[in-house]
């Protein structure tokens, strides 16, 4: 007997640590005087591909199966491997402060697009007549907006022209929106011959079906080349998600998804991989000459060569 599940149970929401988070910013505030007058300071963009896996913690169905507790083996899911689905895209802005010993902070807000997929099948063969089965596939492809808010603490290996980094630190997500595109391939043998048809492939939303932030830790490394008045870098960065993107409240919602492709969401965290470029243009607070003792801040645009 297959059953259709329905509900689901209720999400528990917490409250935000705002003690916590005015500390920090008071400290912030603090010491952001002596950080200014100690600091070299770059604003920049960045941009390029990435790769997404999709590590599955619990198994969902639409259906359930009396005799074991998870889907048998030919009907659960078979998701891509990280390198073998369709690559997302990244693009965003840098502000970086860094001390001359080469240590510093990277804040790197960017809008990326997480990309993964996976392929599910279901067949039917007549208890008397092997000839006569029906044999369904559907294959979903996912896409995921997010707003990236990440921040690193950074060091610098040398101070040439070629200075080669590491970072690492962490990163909070907001979904901005989210698609599906569902394509069925049919193998019927039942109507008396074989015919293989293939249903539509139109993109349905799903941010209903998703959690609307998640966060991680994160760490990169990449080469940079120093000019006079830029900076360029090759960068990799890895991204381990640690938070089910999965709306559980939600994950029986979508008729479409339950009822036409039999499927519902896995409770899912991503790894990813982002390879990027980035073009670093840097300022330094400096003194000029002013009428009375003290001097007068101006921002200009700071000499690369400085660095050689």
């Amino acid at each position: 007997m297959v059953k259709i599940f329905t509900n689901s149970k209720p999400m528990f929401m917490g409250k935000k640590p705002l003690k916590k988070v005015a500390f920090l910013l008071l400290s912030l505030v603090l010491v952001a005087p002596q950080l200014l007058s100690a600091q070299d300071f770059f604003i920049g963009m960045k941009g390029g591909a990435n790769f997404t896996n999709a590590l599955v913690s619990e198994n969902h169905s639409v259906f359930s199966y009396p005799s074991q507790s998870k889907a048998p083996e030919g009907f659960d899911r078979k998701y891509d491997g990280q390198f073998d689905g369709k690559k997302g895209t990244q693009f965003g802005f840098l502000v970086q402060m860094e001390t001359r010993s080469g240590l510093g902070f990277s804040f790197e807000p960017s809008y990326a697009t997480y990309k993964f997929g996976y392929e599910t099948s279901y067949s039917w063969q007549h208890p008397e007549l092997a000839d006569q089965f029906v044999e369904m596939t559907f294959r979903h492809d996912h896409r995921l907006n997010y707003m990236e808010l990440p921040l690193f603490v950074k060091f610098n290996f040398l101070k040439g022209v070629v200075s080669p980094y590491i970072q690492g630190g962490g990163f909070y997500n907001f979904l901005m929106d989210a698609g599906k595109t569902v394509t069925q391939t049919r193998m019927d043998a039942a109507a008396g011959g074989l015919q293989e048809l293939t249903g539509d492939n139109n993109e349905v939303g799903i941010t209903n079906l998703l959690n609307d932030n998640t966060f991680g830790l994160a760490a990169s490394g990449g080469i940079s080349i120093n000019t006079t008045f830029v900076r360029l870098s090759l960068e990799c960065s890895y991204r381990h998600f640690m938070k089910n993107i999965t709306n559980p409240n939600a994950r029986y919602s979508d008729a479409r998804s339950s009822m036409l492709s039999f499927d519902v969401m896995d409770d899912i965290s991503f790894q990813n991989l982002q390879f990027s470029m980035t073009a670093l243009f840097p300022l330094s607070f400096m003194h000029t000459p002013g009428n009375g003792s003290k001097g007068k801040k101006t921002v200009v645009p700071y000499d690369m060569r400085r660095m050689k």
